[in-house]
C-alpha cells in the first residue's frame, strides 16, 4: 500500500509534533473565523422548498464505469435513477481537476470568476504559491443563496468547504479539511464526529494517514450511518449536497478500465450507499447525482517543461537541485514540486513557465516584465508569444500517435473571463485524448510505454449527470451538460431565483413542464444583507500575525533567504 511520508522541518520540532502543532493552530484560525462570523447570526425564517434535493457527488465518476456495471446488473440503484430520469456527459473545467471543478458546480461560474483554477493560489509579485481554502473562492456557492431565501442546507464533504461558513443547517467540509480542525458548521459537531472516529479526507493532502482499502470500507460506513441520522431528521433541510471523494482518491492510485478491480468495487458499494440515501430523501425528493469529471488509463505522457525548454521557450537552470523531493502530506510535497520546478528553469532566459497539469489538459503561464518578479516578456510582445506557442503545441508530433499530439489550445482569458483571470495561466491547451499531460520531471518530453503494463491513472473531462425525480423528464438518450450548469439547476428545482452572471444554465431541457426560472441580480437579493461572504481573514490583524509567526516557526512558511516562500493558510 501507498503510505504518505511525514514533510521533514527546516528545523525542529520533529515531523509528527510538527503535523499536530500545524492542526492545532489550524483549528485555533478556524475558532476565530467561525466565532467571527456566528456571532452575530442572523435570525431565519425557514421557508421550505416545494421539493427536497438530494444532491450526491461521486469525485472523479466516469460512464466508463459506470455503463458496464451498470449493465451487468451491479449498480441496481444508479439503473433506477436512469431508467426513469435523464443522463448526460458533465463537461469539466479546462483543466479537469477537483478544485475548481466543485466550486464551478456549486457557485454556477468559471474560473475567472471564482477565482479558483487549482489547489494552489498565485501570491502577488512572487512566483510562490499557498495552498487554498474555502476563502478563495470570490464567487457565491448555492446554500449561501440558498440561506437567503430561506432554505436550509445539509452541505458534507464538498471539497474546498474548509473553513466552513456559518449557515442555516449542517455543513461537514470535505477535502483539505484537517481532522484534527474545527471542521464542521455548527463547530461542536467536529468533536462530536472525531469522537466516532470520522475523518473529513481521507486523502493525503492535511495530514500523514494511511490510504488502504479498510480506510476506505470504514469511512464508507461511518458516513453511511452518520448521514441517514441526518437525512431522518426531514425539518433540518432543503438541500443535502453530499460528496464522496474517496472514488477520486482510489481511482489515482487503481483505476485501469478493470471491471474487476478496487475502483469497480467502490463504486458498486457506492451504489449501495446511494439507494439508501434516495430511499431516505423520499419519493418526494429530486435526485441529481454528479461528478466533477472523469478518469482515463493512460499509457502515453506529454512532460510540459521538457518541451519548453525543447522548443526554446524556456532555458534550464544548470545548478538546479536534483534531490529527491520532499515527503508529507500532499499539500507540501506539492509546494516543493513547484518550488523545484521553478527552480529548475533560468528565469532570465524563460519566456514561458509550466503551470498546472491534469489528465489530457494542461497550462502554461508567461514569464511577462511587470507582472512575474523576473519576468523577460515585454506586456506588448504578450499577444505574439501566446500565438506562438498556440502555433508550436499545434505542430508538435509524436510518433505513435493517430493524430495530433496537441489538438486545440485557448487564451485563458477569453474563455473564462472575469476579475480574476490574473490568477489563471496564460494559454491552455488539450492533448490527444490517449496522452496525459505532466508537469513532473522528466528527461523525455514524450514517453510512450504501451509496450507495458504500466498506466497513469489520471482525469478526464468528461463527468457524469444524472437526475430523477418530480421535477425530471424521462428520457433514455445521453445528453451533454456542463459542470458550471449544477449549481443553476440546483437552485431552480429548490424553487429559488438564479443569479444573473452565473455562466451555466438551468437545465431545463432535462425537466418535465414547470415553472420557467427566474433570474436577478445579485447586488438585489433581499437576503444578501443577511447572508453575507463570510471574513476574507481570520480573526483580527494582531491574531492572525500571531497565528503565522507560529506557523512560520513550525516551518510551514517559508524556505531559505531566496527561495520562493509558500505563505501559511
Amino acid at each position: 500500500m501507498l503510505r504518505a511520508r511525514l514533510i521533514p522541518a527546516h528545523t525542529s520540532p520533529p515531523p509528527r509534533a510538527r503535523c499536530a502543532c500545524f492542526a492545532r493552530v489550524l483549528a485555533v484560525l478556524v475558532a476565530l473565523g467561525l466565532a467571527a462570523c456566528g456571532k452575530d447570526t442572523p435570525a431565519f425564517e425557514h421557508r421550505p422548498a416545494p421539493h427536497k434535493l438530494l444532491l450526491v457527488g461521486w469525485d472523479g465518476a466516469t460512464f466508463r464505469m459506470l455503463d458496464p456495471l451498470v449493465a451487468a446488473g451491479r449498480m441496481p440503484n444508479t439503473a433506477k435513477l436512469l431508467a426513469r430520469g435523464v443522463h448526460a456527459r458533465l463537461e469539466s473545467t479546462v483543466v479537469p481537476i477537483s478544485s475548481s471543478a466543485w466550486i464551478s458546480a456549486v457557485t454556477g461560474k468559471t474560473p475567472g470568476k471564482t477565482g479558483v483554477y487549482d489547489f494552489f493560489d498565485r501570491l502577488p509579485d512572487s512566483y510562490a504559491v499557498a495552498i487554498i481554502s474555502a476563502r478563495t473562492n470570490q464567487a457565491t456557492p448555492l446554500w449561501r443563496t440558498l440561506a437567503r431565501n430561506g432554505r436550509k442546507s445539509l452541505v458534507f464533504g464538498v471539497p474546498i468547504t474548509y473553513p466552513p461558513e456559518p449557515i442555516p443547517g449542517v455543513m461537514v467540509a470535505g477535502m483539505l479539511a484537517p481532522p484534527d480542525s474545527l471542521y464542521t458548521w455548527p463547530p461542536e459537531l467536529a468533536a462530536e464526529l472525531r469522537a466516532r472516529g470520522f475523518v473529513p479526507d481521507v486523502g493525503t493532502w492535511s495530514v500523514e494517514q494511511r490510504f488502504t482499502p479498510a480506510l476506505v470500507a470504514e469511512q464508507l460506513e461511518l458516513k453511511r450511518q452518520i448521514l441517514l441520522e441526518r437525512l431522518a431528521r426531514r425539518d433540518e433541510w432543503d438541500l443535502a449536497m453530499i460528496v464522496f471523494k474517496c472514488l477520486d482518491v482510489l481511482s489515482h492510485r487503481s483505476y485501469d478500465n478493470s471491471l474487476d478491480g478496487p475502483v469497480a468495487e467502490l463504486y458498486v458499494a457506492l451504489d449501495g450507499v446511494l439507494g439508501e440515501l434516495v430511499a431516505a430523501a423520499g419519493p418526494d425528493a429530486n435526485v441529481m447525482l454528479v461528478s466533477d469529471h472523469g478518469f482515463q488509463a493512460y499509457q502515453k505522457s506529454f512532460h510540459l517543461q521538457p518541451w519548453l525548454f525543447a522548443a526554446g521557450f524556456a532555458t534550464p537552470n544548470p545548478a538546479a537541485s536534483s534531490a529527491p523531493l520532499r515527503g508529507g502530506p500532499l499539500s507540501a510535497v506539492r509546494v516543493d514540486q513547484h518550488e523545484r520546478q521553478i527552480a529548475a528553469v533560468d528565469l532570465a532566459k524563460t519566456r514561458a513557465l509550466a503551470v498546472n497539469c491534469e489528465g489530457n489538459f494542461g497550462g502554461i503561464r508567461l514569464n511577462v516584465a511587470g507582472r512575474e518578479p523576473q519576468g523577460i516578456v515585454a506586456p506588448g510582445d504578450v499577444e505574439a508569444v501566446l500565438a506562438e506557442l498556440s502555433a508550436a503545441l499545434l505542430a508538435a508530433q509524436a510518433e505513435g500517435l493517430d493524430g495530433p499530439l496537441v489538438t486545440r489550445t485557448w487564451k485563458a482569458a477569453e474563455l473564462y473571463p472575469g476579475p480574476f483571470t490574473n490568477k489563471l495561466p496564460d494559454l491552455l491547451f488539450e492533448t490527444h485524448p490517449d496522452v496525459v499531460c505532466r508537469t513532473d520531471r522528466s528527461t523525455s518530453w514524450f514517453v510512450d510505454f504501451t509496450a507495458g503494463t504500466r498506466v497513469i491513472s489520471d482525469h478526464d473531462r468528461g463527468g457524469i449527470f444524472v437526475g430523477a425525480g418530480p421535477a425530471f423528464a424521462a428520457r433514455p438518450e445521453r445528453a451533454d451538460a456542463r459542470i458550471f450548469d449544477v449549481g443553476p439547476t440546483a437552485l431552480h428545482l429548490l424553487g429559488v431565483p438564479v443569479y444573473d452572471d452565473v455562466d451555466g444554465q438551468v437545465l431545463t431541457r432535462f425537466l418535465a413542464a414547470g415553472p420557467a426560472p427566474r433570474f436577478l441580480a445579485e447586488q438585489d437579493e433581499p437576503g444578501r444583507a443577511a447572508w453575507p461572504r463570510p471574513p476574507e481573514h481570520i480573526g483580527t490583524d494582531q491574531e492572525r500575525s500571531h497565528q503565522l509567526e507560529l506557523l512560520e516557526a513550525l516551518g510551514y512558511a517559508g524556505g531559505g533567504e531566496d527561495e520562493p516562500k509558500a505563505k501559511a493558510e
